[in-house]
């Protein structure tokens, strides 16, 4: 869950849900805001892996026009 939290820059943001009046106010986690950011981690994870798979990152490789169709495939794809 701490990893699901965290931002590209490793500050843990926690979405919260803040309600009532100011004497008595009512504070709750964003279960939308969670479920959203873990659709996102999931997207990110998954395109990181499907593009370490199809065009490994190393010595020897350029950034192909193929490896970037393949990026904006799958940036339609899982729509980000």
């Amino acid at each position: 869950m701490g990893a699901l939290l965290k931002d590209d820059a490793g500050w843990t943001l926690v979405p919260l849900k803040v309600a009532g009046r100011i004497e008595a106010p009512s504070v709750k986690l964003d279960d939308k805001a969670l479920k959203r950011r873990a659709r996102q981690k999931a997207r990110e994870t998954l395109k990181k892996k499907l593009l370490e798979k199809v065009a490994p990152e190393g010595p020897g490789t350029s950034s192909s026009p193929e490896k970037q169709l393949l990026q904006d495939t799958l940036k339609s794809l899982l729509g980000q």
